[in-house]
Parts: C-alpha cells; sequence; structure tokens
C-alpha cells in the first residue's frame, strides 16, 4: 500500500454557527448582481466654458408677407407678452412688414434692457414677431438645451457679463456681437436637461405658492364686499357722510434722510419703499398711503413707530379698525383723484369731499379677525415663496458661477 492510500483520513468537524467561516459563509450566499448605471453629478462644476457666438446664431428673417399678426415684447419679469397687454394700447407700426419672426424655441431680447434681464426663450406653438429693435437668437438644438440657457441668462452670472459688454454714448446697448462674447459651462446635454428640469421645478413650486398667495387676497376681498357690499354704490344702505367724516388724510413729516444706517437709526419710508434713514422717527399707530408716485398702495402700521415723509399721508381713523380701514382704503381707488401732468399728485380736498357710508365697527372688528386668520396661512406661503427664491438662486450660481 502506497504511504498515499495507507494515510487515514479525518473526518470533517461539523459546522455550526460558531465555527463558521463568516467569510466563506458570505462568499456562498453572494449572488450575482447586474451593475446599475449611477447618473452623474447634477453639476456644470467643471464643464469647460463656451461662447454663446459657438452655439447660437442670430435671426433676422421679416414679416414680409404680414401672415404672422401676433406683437409682443418681452419682460425681465413675465418673459414674452402681448405688446399691446404689456403698454395698454397699441404702440407699433400699422405695417408689420419690418418686425423680425420668432419662431418657437428662438430666444428674442431689447438690446437696451437686457441688463436688467428682458431676454425670454419663446415656447408658443406658433411664431410671434417682436419690434425691429429687437434682437432674435436661435440655439443650437443640437449642442445646447434651451431651457438651460434660458436659465443662465436670467443667473447673476450672465447680468454680470452683460453690463460688461454693453456699449453706447446715450444708452447702453448689447448688440449680437456682444451677446457672441457671453461664456457659459456646457456639460453633455443629458446633465444640461437634467439641471433645467430641476430648476423647472423649483419655479414650478413657487409659482404654486404665489398662486395660492394671489388666491388668498382674492379671498379676503371677496369677503369684503360680501360683508360690507361695493364702496362706492352702498348697497347695504350703511348711513352716508363725507369721506374726510370716516377717513381723513393728514400730510406726513418732512424728514432729511441719510442713505446709509447708523446706529439707533430706523428706515424712513416713501409710497415707492425705502427712501433712508433717520434717527428721530415719528410714533405712529394706524395706516398711510402714498400721496405721489404710487397711489393707492396702503401700509398698516399697528404699535410701531413709523417714520413718515411728505410723500405720503397719515390716516385719522377717527375711531374705526384699522385693518378694515386698509381695504377700504385700496377698494376706493385713490388714484381716480390724482392731478398733475409730471409725477401724479393726490388731491386731498378732492377726496374729502366724496361721500363714504360709516359702517358698524363690531362688523369692521369681524372683518379684522377673518383677515388676522387668513394672514396666518399667507405668513407660512410667504415664507415658503423666500425659502424656495433663495433655494433657485442657489442652485443658479451653483451651476452657472
Amino acid at each position: 500500500m502506497s504511504r498515499r492510500a495507507g494515510r487515514a483520513r479525518t473526518p470533517a468537524a461539523p459546522q455550526s454557527p460558531h465555527n463558521a467561516n463568516p467569510v466563506a459563509k458570505g462568499l456562498r450566499r453572494t449572488r450575482s448582481v447586474r451593475p446599475t448605471t449611477v447618473p452623474p453629478p447634477l453639476s456644470a462644476a467643471g464643464a469647460g466654458k463656451v461662447r454663446l457666438g459657438d452655439v447660437c446664431e442670430e435671426v433676422s428673417v421679416r414679416n414680409r408677407d404680414g401672415k404672422v399678426s401676433s406683437v409682443c415684447s418681452v419682460t425681465n419679469s413675465e418673459g414674452f407678452i402681448p405688446s399691446t397687454e404689456y403698454f395698454s394700447k397699441e404702440v407699433y407700426s400699422k405695417s408689420l412688414a419690418t418686425y423680425k419672426i420668432v419662431k418657437p424655441g428662438m430666444f428674442a431680447y431689447n438690446p437696451s434692457r437686457i441688463n436688467v434681464g428682458s431676454v425670454n426663450r419663446w415656447i408658443g406653438e406658433a411664431p410671434v414677431i417682436v419690434s425691429p429693435l429687437y434682437i432674435v437668437v436661435n440655439p443650437d438644438p443640437r449642442r445646447i438645451e434651451g431651457s438651460y440657457l434660458n436659465y443662465f441668462l436670467h443667473s447673476k452670472e450672465a447680468l454680470c457679463q452683460i453690463r460688461n459688454l454693453t456699449e453706447g454714448t446715450v444708452r447702453d446697448s448689447l448688440k449680437f456681437s456682444g451677446f457672441q462674447r457671453l461664456t457659459l459651462p456646457l456639460p453633455p446635454l443629458p446633465t444640461q436637461q437634467r439641471i433645467a428640469a430641476e430648476l423647472d421645478r423649483l419655479c414650478a413650486l413657487k409659482k404654486n405658492a404665489e398662486d395660492r398667495l394671489a388666491i388668498l387676497d382674492q379671498i379676503v376681498k371677496s369677503r369684503f364686499v360680501e360683508m360690507f357690499g361695493d364702496v362706492r354704490t352702498n348697497t347695504k344702505g350703511w348711513p352716508v357722510g363725507r369721506f374726510d367724516e370716516v377717513i381723513r388724510l393728514q400730510r406726513g413729516f418732512d424728514l432729511p434722510v441719510q442713505s446709509r444706517k447708523h446706529k439707533g437709526q430706523i428706515p424712513i419710508y416713501g409710497s415707492n419703499g425705502l427712501l433712508g434713514y433717520h434717527d428721530e422717527p415719528k410714533a405712529f399707530d394706524g395706516i398711510v398711503t402714498g400721496r405721489s408716485g404710487t397711489i393707492g398702495k396702503v401700509y398698516c402700521v399697528k404699535g410701531a413707530y413709523w417714520p413718515l415723509n411728505t410723500s405720503l399721508f397719515s390716516i385719522d381713523t377717527h375711531g374705526n379698525d384699522i385693518t378694515y380701514l386698509a381695504y377700504l382704503v385700496q377698494m376706493f381707488d385713490l388714484s381716480r383723484f390724482c392731478a398733475g401732468t409730471g409725477v401724479p399728485t393726490l388731491n386731498r380736498n378732492d377726496v374729502h369731499c366724496q361721500p363714504l357710508r360709516q359702517t358698524p365697527l363690531a362688523l369692521q372688528r369681524e372683518f379684522a379677525a377673518f383677515v388676522a386668520e387668513v394672514d396666518k396661512s399667507k405668513s407660512t406661503l410667504r415664507e415658503t415663496v423666500a425659502t424656495l427664491d433663495q433655494l433657485y438662486r442657489a442652485k443658479l450660481q451653483e451651476y452657472f458661477g
């Protein structure tokens, strides 16, 4: 018998949870898994930059045959908008033959207003026309996603480049030769599409919150009409007196203002917003409205210091509820009593002699309580809008620098 044959075989020790090889055990249980494709990080960082002249071309097709009749303007807040809606009247030429055609997917901008964001992509189904002064741009869809380019053109980086490239002696303007020199990061098309989709989602969420805010505003106005009727026709049959027996407009306090805030100073507001700062505010508890410029906008101030300026009227409430009067003034439409050839100015005497109904204080307070409840929801929505806007701007900064 050979040595190999004569060697006794030792029986294998039984495997138990205590002496089993965990590595071998894990290997025996491992199944082959098809590798998954992990999408690349959603970022344009590291992508090579290109000039817009390399991926876009200027288009100057005129409306010679007059087949296109939809005239649009491009604004910085609403993008493409019918010209008659923007100007509230027809300001374009009778002949539209020289107007430029913008097809779906193309961009158009006002050379003198692109520095404030008046540039946008037309996403309608049919062509429109714009002023002959506009620049029309067609991006190459094989290289750049239209929505991605649109977001870039409204980013802080793009606006900074635009300001540096504008030229002109009287009014700054950006010709197409300057537009061509704008540079942006250009990742692969799938990444561009994913970035645009994420920004689309943020914009949609923000718009939804803004729409809900507008609905709440309308609900409050509808509730006002339901409780008090039309402010001009007195459909509820309340006792009617002169306007100044219910509300009296008083000139604001003329305070010198400083452009920068110093310690201990508080802001001074005019009809168009912040004017400056002063350290001797006038104590005020009530409501104020614009006397010139922006007429009819009402600021409601409760238990606070409100520095007044002569561009405002403070309102003597005569014991009426502040919240009720704020809505009453807005719905009364004070702009009807403006005069002046330059900046419109509210004529206080013309307003004071107008008839105005006198409503029960208990009903006014009931309306104020309703407004307070709605304001809770509005406050939450405003925070949502502010958060989404901040996130949107942060994403623009992340993607475009």
